[in-house]
């Protein structure tokens, strides 16, 4: 596991990088117009620290990604926030990763979908903003954040959210984490970006569509059990859902915590 974990880390922006996760590979690479963070930047590192800090519980954190337009002005102007941000995450069971064996890619996301009834989004909010308040950031806060659709190539769980910033400043984004089973590994890609108009939650999860299925063509020659998957242990369906919802939800406090951060070491 901390081989793959360095190597994530390590990822170069916008390059396909190879991890391995409980004996199965997986190829990730950021989506389009999207850039990997540079851990060895220490503003961008910190970034990536709290994606892991936050998510731990639930997922493995493997890329953090920006819009490259924005990423590059930030590591120009490290006061400008980067709000168009996006992760990689692997979910855990019992704290690590584990294959899951015994489900088609079909049937791992039938199962997990099934589920939805017995998640409390109203508590999982009031999680990620207790997370969020401890690290001196702002909160989120939505009605319309939920199961947006599924299909045979991933389940995508999103909605539009108001993020309120500490000085009391409100920003509308929206997201859509898009999850799937490839090669045995239950992997998932989010987006968060501010919202500019109704049909912006339409247009991401469009685009997230595309991504998913270039995901799962990029992984198309060694993704074994796709169809034919192997007999093997059972899964905590409902665990698998909290690990989108969560981390669907924190990319949206992502930038806070860059601002609060950069206002306290100027003293402000």
């Amino acid at each position: 596991m901390s081989t793959a974990v360095l190597g994530a880390l390590l990822a170069l922006p916008g390059r396909a990088e190879t991890f391995t996760f409980d004996r199965h590979d997986i190829t990730l690479e950021p989506p389009k117009g999207y850039c990997a963070l540079d851990p060895k930047r220490p503003h961008e590192q910190a970034i990536i620290e709290t994606q892991r800090t936050l998510q731990a519980a639930y997922n493995e954190v493997v890329m953090v990604y920006a819009d490259c337009t924005d990423l590059d002005k930030a590591r120009v102007d490290d006061t400008k926030r980067l709000e168009n941000t996006g992760t990689f995450q692997i979910s855990k069971q019992d704290g690590r990763i584990s294959a899951v064996s015994g489900y088609s890619r079909a049937s791992y996301i039938q199962e997990v979908t099934k589920a939805v009834p017995q998640v409390d989004a109203k508590q999982i909010f009031s999680q990620v903003n207790d997370r969020s308040k401890n690290l001196g950031s702002g909160t989120i806060d939505s009605n319309k954040f939920g199961l947006l659709e599924s299909d045979q190539s991933a389940f995508y769980f999103g909605g539009l959210v108001t993020a309120t910033l500490p000085d009391g400043t409100a920003v509308d984004k929206v997201s859509v984490n898009a999850s799937t089973l490839i090669n045995a590994l239950p992997v998932a890609m989010s987006i968060s970006r501010p919202s500019a108009g109704d049909n912006d939650l339409k247009t991401l999860l469009a685009q997230q569509h595309e991504n998913i299925a270039a995901l799962i063509q990029a992984n198309a020659a060694t993704d074994a059990t796709a169809t034919n998957p192997q007999q093997g242990h059972g899964f905590d369906w409902t665990r698998v859902l909290i690990a989108a919802v969560v981390a669907g939800l924190i990319g949206l406090v992502i930038t806070l915590v860059k601002q609060v951060s950069k206002k306290r070491s100027t003293g402000s």
